[in-house]
């Protein structure tokens, strides 16, 4: 796009489309110059709105950002109850600060909680409730970890929740992609190479294309075929650790579906918002972040 987002792909960029085609249009291509001066009410809103997170959302970032953290300071591995109370604390206080303070409205990536957003107020209990929630996880992810292969095998981190390098690209149809894949954590024992992801919800199973994607990422960074690569999700509320491999024509078919979803993508980033159809689920309106700008988000909620 001369004047747009440039195109890229990820497992929650199909997901949106398909939840709701309306709401991919507002977090994906509505929102584009909304940082600039002078833009209109609405797209600046629609920028502002994409920095919002739900409660569980928030809980689930703060979670693996105090896991990424742990890995990132081995050597200061273990913490107390009360440390890990207090940090996790400070954590929620930035995102409480963000969105009372209305930072959210002005910062590009200040993410701020949907519910105080959209309400005006939380329940003065309600952020103690999400510390005890967060705590529980991360003794879950503690525990986890005494018991898992860190305990007796050693390991090089290659890889943590790597933000600026989580991606690798494909050429299609003479555009260069990139597709996204943000591993949680990446290691290597022997010659084996385990990928990680850290779940916080009480979701059962998995979406076999994000695992095959990560695998496909591991070819593409550190030329290691899929025989060779574990991937592990690990859900730190349900304490459960399950190992995923794929093959190599699950990466050929994984190729053949980001190809044609890419290709429709394309098809679609210049068409009005009005050709975007609304979800028909009134649960995912409910929980939108662009609920107060979309029509039948304001119709039904």
């Amino acid at each position: 796009m001369a004047d747009g987002p440039s195109l890229s792909y990820s497992k929650s960029r199909w997901n949106t489309y398909e939840r709701c085609q309306r709401q991919y249009w507002f977090n994906y291509i509505g929102y584009w110059n909304g940082w600039k001066l002078g833009t209109n009410p609405r797209t600046r809103q629609i920028y502002y709105n994409k920095n919002l997170r739900s409660l569980d959302q928030i809980s689930g970032i703060i979670v693996h950002e105090f896991i990424a953290n742990r890995f990132r300071n081995l050597n200061d591995w273990r913490m107390s109850a009360e440390e890990i109370r207090l940090q996790l604390f400070k954590m929620w206080s930035v995102y409480v600060a963000n969105t009372s303070s209305k930072n959210w409205r002005n910062q590009k990536q200040t993410l701020a909680i949907a519910e105080w957003a959209f309400n005006g107020a939380i329940e003065s209990d309600e952020i103690g409730k999400q510390v005890v929630r967060s705590h529980l996880a991360v003794e879950n992810f503690f525990a986890w970890y005494e018991q898992s292969l860190f305990a007796k095998d050693s390991f090089t981190i290659l890889s943590i929740d790597d933000n600026l390098s989580g991606f690798f690209e494909l050429d299609i149809d003479g555009d260069k992609v990139r597709v996204y894949t943000i591993a949680d954590l990446i290691i290597k024992s022997g010659s084996m190479y385990t990928i990680f992801d850290w779940k916080t919800g009480e979701e059962i199973g998995y979406d076999p294309l994000q695992g095959v994607m990560y695998v496909m990422y591991a070819f593409d960074r550190y030329d290691v075929e899929p025989k060779d690569v574990n991937f592990r999700v690990v859900n730190v509320t349900r304490k459960e650790d399950t190992l995923y491999t794929y093959t190599l024509d699950d990466c050929s078919n994984a190729l053949t579906k980001i190809n044609n979803d890419v290709r429709l993508f394309k098809q679609i980033d210049k068409q009005p918002e009005e050709s975007f159809e609304c979800t028909k689920t009134l649960d995912t309106c409910t929980r939108c972040t662009f609920k107060d700008l979309c029509p039948q988000g304001v119709k039904i909620c």
